[in-house]
């Protein structure tokens, strides 16, 4: 944009079709002033799925931060692009401010922390944001409020939006068809889960789950696809909450998690241990036999309770009783885990995300001791997880919002993906029976890239 461009210019007709619906203009802490549009007819308008998946592919073909958040169990979807504030690279979600009262429910921060807390956040306040969930639904932009008027980076992710509106579709894209290779041999990775177990027998350690990664290239004058991986994950996985989060280098985090990490509604709490593994059967039959099985085994439920008892625990000085319930079976598309609901009243208001930053990592992506695992990881694993089974997710003005735990996920270029998967060790564990375990569980991922040819 030249320099004597006009500094500001008239949203296109479908923003301005939900900003004629704000109420009027809050003035907030800080730098940045918000509209508030709580019309259902602009939420509506811009959660058909390809719009919102339109939009994030947008966002990342312009560099600009991008966040998706689909999350069908509770009944939540938040789209937001650009970036009026930034969390430091060494800040914790434990350092995320709030704004009580700023935007209601409207969702103020969105990102990701590193598995490894030392690594930091990345987070961000969007300039705009859509969303809707059980209590309304509404959007947000976020301009400077010293001169009134929209600056030119809002400006930009107005335009990104309006033209998001219009998509009817995101193109498919088609499945990648090159085989993944893993960054680790299987011999290596099998003989870390015996040394492990091995640390378990005598002593050392509970439990510590082992991570290992596989590489995907996208075929030769093709790329991957975001809009269209993303609509793969939803379709494939209906009650995991998918995710994605668009990062300034043009990579992009994004997955199909199964595993609540903290839900916060004011004092209501609500987290889940997830643990213990068996594939789906080929039929009904079959898949009833090995789900009995799985929820008979001593080693699986040994495992589970680790997480439970673990989660439990962490959560004692800011709850008072934790309801843990029995556990059930949750079936996934290729795999069915062990899941317990977790349940609590808060003592006092606390941001979902400090909580999530509490959990993390829980002995489901970790292990335990906490302490003795993370040693253990951090000598033995070839490589940091990055993002892989850190948090993911959101909080508004006032705290409340969800984060999941970002597993079933994949770092993804327009070149290359990275996917992960992981398998908890106990003294029981049998080293092949652990790297099958994590080949179905990159499946899960797997099958749902999605690329497209160049231009």
């Amino acid at each position: 944009m030249r320099d004597d461009a006009p500094r500001t210019t008239l949203p296109g007709p479908y923003v301005a079709e939900w900003l004629a619906h704000v109420p009027g203009v809050g003035a907030s802490p800080g730098r940045y002033r918000s509209a508030v549009g709580a019309s259902a007819q602009g939420s509506d308008a811009i959660w058909s799925p390809p719009r919102a998946l339109a939009l994030v592919e947008a966002a990342g073909a312009a560099l600009e931060p991008w966040f998706y958040f689909h999350d069908p169990i509770r009944g939540t979807d938040v789209v937001g692009i650009g970036a009026v504030a930034e969390a430091r690279p060494d800040a914790t979600l434990a350092d995320l401010p709030t704004l009580p009262g700023e935007t209601d429910d409207a969702p103020l921060w969105l990102g990701a922390q590193h598995f490894e807390s030392s690594a930091g956040v990345v987070a961000f306040v969007p300039r705009v944001v859509a969303w809707r969930g059980r209590r309304g639904s509404g959007l947000v932009v976020r301009y400077p409020v010293n001169t009134g008027e929209l600056d030119r980076a809002t400006e930009r992710a107005l335009r990104l939006l309006d033209m998001s509106v219009g998509a009817a579709s995101v193109p498919a894209g088609v499945p990648v068809g090159a085989p993944p290779e893993p960054e680790e041999p299987r011999a290596h990775y099998e003989a870390r889960v015996a040394a492990a177990r091995d640390a378990v027998a005598n002593g050392q350690l509970r439990k510590v789950v082992l991570a290992r990664a596989v590489s995907v290239e996208a075929p030769a004058w093709h790329g991957f696809a975001l809009g269209a991986t993303l609509a793969a994950l939803a379709e494939n996985h209906p009650t995991a909450t998918v995710f994605g989060v668009g990062l300034r280098d043009s990579h992009a985090f994004v997955g199909a998690s199964p595993e609540l990490l903290v839900h916060v509604d004011g004092l209501d709490l609500e987290t889940h241990a997830v643990a213990g593994t068996a594939a789906r059967g080929h039929d009904a039959d079959a898949d009833e036999r090995l789900g009995a099985a799985l929820l008979a085994s001593a080693k699986d439920r040994l495992e589970h309770a680790l997480v439970a008892d673990g989660i439990a625990d962490a959560l004692g000085d800011d709850c008072g009783d934790v309801t843990v319930a029995p556990p059930r079976l949750v079936k996934l598309r290729n795999v069915q885990h062990l899941l317990s609901p977790l349940r609590a009243t808060l003592r006092r208001p606390t941001p979902a995300s400090s909580l999530a930053a509490r959990l993390h990592p829980t002995p489901a992506v970790g292990g335990s001791p906490k302490a003795a695992a993370l040693a253990w990881l951090e000598r033995t694993e070839p490589r940091a997880r990055g993002l892989y089974a850190g948090p993911v997710g959101w909080i508004d003005g006032a705290g409340s919002g969800t984060w999941v735990v970002g597993i079933r996920s994949a770092l993804v270029s327009s070149a290359q993906a990275v996917a992960w998967a992981g398998a908890g060790i106990v003294a029981e564990s049998d080293p092949a029976s652990e790297w099958r375990e994590t080949e179905l569980k990159l499946q899960a991922v797997l099958s749902s890239l999605r690329v497209e040819a160049l231009p």
